[in-house]
């Protein structure tokens, strides 16, 4: 609806989805001839089916105004009722509001070939996340055998925890932006500030074993990220019969947990690898010993100042003290980065002359850090898997005293041994810079065209 300078729009709406899956696996074995096909002709035949349903319902409303092209407004609101959900809180409420300003269509804005177009937006939104199985807060059975009077017996028993109070995890976000325009719009510039909170994370969380569970999935913890944008693009700029175009962006993202579930400050988990997530520190930090060196002696064992890895032999790995205690445990393991990367950044161009054209776009991460398992295993010196030749080639043994691997041993290596698989050698920088795409065409003319039709 438009009245003058003033534009309205107004949406009302409702909306309800259902998903039904049902699955049947039958298997056959032990045919009485080869040359039968159908599964009915088999002597043994097993068959299992699972189902599984889910629905969402949904309330929405938004209002957006413009006035003159200058100022704009939005705001919205949605109530979610999921049946992934607990009885008692299956239904969540979520806000946004955005407002604009574009200074370049008020009178005091200089009229200036440079500076063109300038606006100044900012906004808030929330989102709920139900990501979560079908019937993740009531208690699911799973079949099972039972001794029954020295007979074993079919049966079922309760193998997930219910939580009728399971419900949504809801994202906070605050964002600013800035946008510019520069000589007719030919060159544009953004700047986005963002700051977010998710809480109620849906985790599964360890419980007492006496309550007949390992794990229970609750509402627990909250997650704060923040992170700044900056991209910059250029169009049509001509020299002549050649256009250029080109673009390049900049990104920093930080992540920070600010709560973990009642009484806990960290969880530590991994395999190949361990990690931690830890209250003020970004999640799932690489969480492992740091190794400096290898014991060339059993001197260096003797007369080394902290007491090593309990099982320390000559070729193991030695160890930091990060914790000063003068002894090596498990608390000396340190944090040594994460997945996320200090910053992104990318860039592109495009050319065209006369009928070809050329387009280029360039990708780099800074600050990344990675983990191989198939280098901690094969740099490991133990027998489980193939060493690589690298391994061998830096590995310390009596013909090579210099090497900075853990001796090879394939037989009895040491409990220290066994430890320090899980160190700062199995984490490596992910950094990159690579070519995304390439691309170089040629325009047919029309008149070409037009005799090939």
């Amino acid at each position: 609806k438009k009245i003058k300078s003033h534009t309205f729009d107004v949406l009302l709406g409702y909306s309800y989805q259902q998903e039904f899956r049902n699955q049947t696996d039958l298997e056959s074995r032990d045919f009485a001839d080869d040359n039968l096909r159908n599964v009915s002709g088999a002597t043994s035949i097993t068959a299992t089916s699972r189902s599984s349903k889910w629905a969402l319902e949904s309330f929405f409303s938004r209002l957006q105004y413009d006035f003159d092209n200058k100022y704009t407004l939005s705001a919205s609101i949605r109530r979610d009722g999921s049946s992934r959900f607990g009885a008692n809180t299956k239904y969540g409420s979520f806000v946004s509001a955005s407002a604009g300003w574009v200074l370049s269509n008020e009178s005091f804005f200089p009229d200036d070939k440079v500076v063109n177009y300038a606006k100044l937006r900012v906004s808030f939104g929330q989102t709920g996340n139900n990501q979560i199985g079908d019937f993740g807060s009531v208690a699911l059975v799973s079949a099972d055998n039972y001794v029954l009077n020295g007979s074993l017996t079919s049966g079922v028993y309760t193998s997930t925890s219910p939580n009728a109070d399971l419900s949504w995890e809801t994202n906070s976000a605050l964002n600013f932006g800035l946008d510019l325009g520069f000589l007719q719009s030919k060159l544009l510039f953004t700047a986005e500030y963002y700051i977010s909170k998710t809480t109620d994370l849906l985790l599964d969380v360890p419980v007492p074993q006496q309550s007949g569970f390992s794990e229970s999935l609750q509402n627990i913890g909250e997650l704060e990220n923040k992170g700044i944008e900056f991209e910059l693009k250029g169009r049509n700029f001509n020299i002549g019969d050649l256009k250029l175009g080109f673009n390049a962006n900049i990104s920093s993202y930080k992540n920070k947990i600010l709560a973990l579930g009642n009484g806990q400050d960290q969880i530590i988990f991994g395999s190949g690898v361990d990690f931690i997530t830890k209250v003020g520190y970004p999640v799932a930090q690489f969480y492992n010993y740091n190794v400096t060196g290898v014991y060339k002696s059993q001197s260096e064992i003797d007369n080394d100042p902290v007491t090593p890895l309990s099982g320390t032999e000559v070729g193991d790995y030695i160890v930091q003290d990060t914790n000063g205690d003068g002894r090596i445990t498990s608390d000396d393991r340190a944090m040594q980065g994460d997945f996320n990367p200090d910053f992104t950044y990318g860039f592109g161009f495009t050319m065209a002359y006369k009928g070809f054209d050329l387009s280029a776009q360039f990708t780099g991460v800074e600050g990344r850090k990675v983990s191989d398992n198939i280098i901690n295993r094969t740099e490991s010196g133990e027998g489980f898997f193939v060493p690589s030749q690298y391994y061998f080639d830096n590995s310390f043994h009596d013909r090579n005293p210099d090497g900075f691997f853990r001796r090879p041993d394939f037989s009895s290596f040491s409990s220290a041994g066994r430890l320090t698989r899980k160190s700062n050698l199995s984490v490596l920088d992910g950094d990159y810079f690579r070519l995304r795409s390439l691309q170089l065409g040629y325009t047919l003319p029309n008149e070409i065209i037009e005799k090939l039709n």
